[in-house]
């Protein structure tokens, strides 16, 4: 398993359309010019269950754009929407403008990574009282570009760890009902595997730790709340015993010899009643736990309420003046200011927002730059 970086790209919005009604049953005409629809947004959906990370996942992944309006007022289609499917022993980051964000697990929904651009409006959706035949419609929106990070955790819940060939990966699958390669010699497990242990409300991520891994064992041993140590003799338990520490629940296992103690489990891992009291002893450890660590650990996100954001922000830089809002950028981006009309509609639209007002406020005249949504806008008051 190793850690992907993937760039996302959400789907540009359609273009609107200037058209205008032609038919001799409609001698008047007018606008019919339809919206673009929207681009189509990416989301990350996690996995209840432990897997490798799809291989045939590239590096970079987009969703559709939009298509743009049509004639007598037609919508165009929205993008179809992208998922990345992320397993639950990998974590998921944003790490846009070298900030770096995790993204909790959550086993109820998807979590919106990028969200694609908004149609433009058709030339019909501009019509004013004074504007009747409006020559000019609103480009789509550019989506949202985003880096993620995809990095397998050297985590789990409980942690299988013992000699070699002692039936270590036989009691993950009774645990878990994968699949994971046995076999009668040493040897057979050659990397870490992941299993999903869900019985009633808890589900737990368990990890079957190869002898080979030596180094790695005592980091996995670190982040698990319970060690199950799985070895021939009872002689053999010290070795692993002192590798933990007393925040663990250590669930011994002995292949062979008498039941001398009575906190030992003693049996073969593919007997079913070794497995029941294995599963028994988890379900006796985890529900103990506090509610408060337990929806931690299955990912539960408790939503806060946001503060509300101001529409827009008016900064003065040297002898220009910057403009910083969703909807001024959205319009400043999407319109030809190049055009008249479209001109007139996107400062019409920045005077009843208010961005006038506080650009005069801070000292701005007629003609000075502005900069929003990528361009120099000489503004007009």
């Amino acid at each position: 398993m190793k850690k992907r970086t993937i760039i996302l790209h959400a789907g540009k919005g359609g273009d609107g359309i200037v058209s205008f009604k032609r038919s001799y049953k409609v001698p008047k005409g007018g606008p019919d010019g339809g919206n673009g629809g929207n681009g189509g947004n990416i989301y990350a959906k996690f996995l209840n269950k432990p897997t490798d990370f799809d291989k045939a996942t590239g590096s970079l992944i987009r969703a559709q754009n939009g298509q743009k309006g049509d004639t007598n007022n037609k919508n165009g289609k929205a993008g179809e929407h992208s998922t990345v499917l992320v397993p639950k022993n990998y974590s998921l980051w944003i790490t846009n403008n070298n900030e770096k964000k995790e993204i909790k697990y959550t086993n109820k929904h998807t979590h919106l990574l990028a969200r694609g651009g908004k149609g433009g409006w058709g030339n019909t959706k501009f019509v004013l009282p004074n504007r009747k035949t409006p020559r000019f419609s609103q480009n789509g929106q550019k989506g949202e570009t985003v880096t993620i990070e995809v990095v397998p955790k050297s985590t789990a819940d409980a942690i299988i760890i013992g000699e070699p060939n002692s039936g270590k990966t036989t009691l993950l699958n009774a645990l878990s009902g994968s699949k994971a390669k046995t076999g009668a010699y040493p040897g057979t497990t050659q990397a870490v595997n992941y299993g999903t242990y869900e019985e009633g409300k808890t589900l737990l991520v368990v990890a079957d730790i190869p002898a080979s891994e030596t180094k790695q064992t005592s980091e996995y041993i670190r982040s698990a709340s319970v060690v199950l140590c799985v070895v021939e003799t009872e002689s053999l338990l010290s070795k692993y015993v002192d590798m933990c520490d007393n925040k663990q629940e250590i669930i011994k296992i002995v292949v062979g010899g008498q039941k001398d103690h009575l906190t030992i489990v003693y049996g073969q891992t593919n007997n079913t009643v070794v497995v029941n009291e294995i599963k028994k002893r988890l379900q006796n450890h985890f529900s103990t736990l506090d509610t408060g660590k337990t929806e931690e650990k299955l990912g539960l996100e408790t939503k806060k309420p946001q503060p509300k954001k101001n529409k827009f922000v008016v900064l003065k830089k040297s002898n220009k003046f910057l403009l910083d809002g969703s909807t001024p950028n959205l319009l400043a981006e999407t319109l030809d200011l190049s055009n008249g009309e479209a001109r007139y509609e996107f400062f019409r639209r920045m005077k009843l927002l208010g961005v006038n007002r506080d650009l005069m406020k801070s000292g701005a005249k007629n003609g000075d730059i502005v900069l929003v949504g990528g361009k120099e806008v000489s503004w007009e008051f």
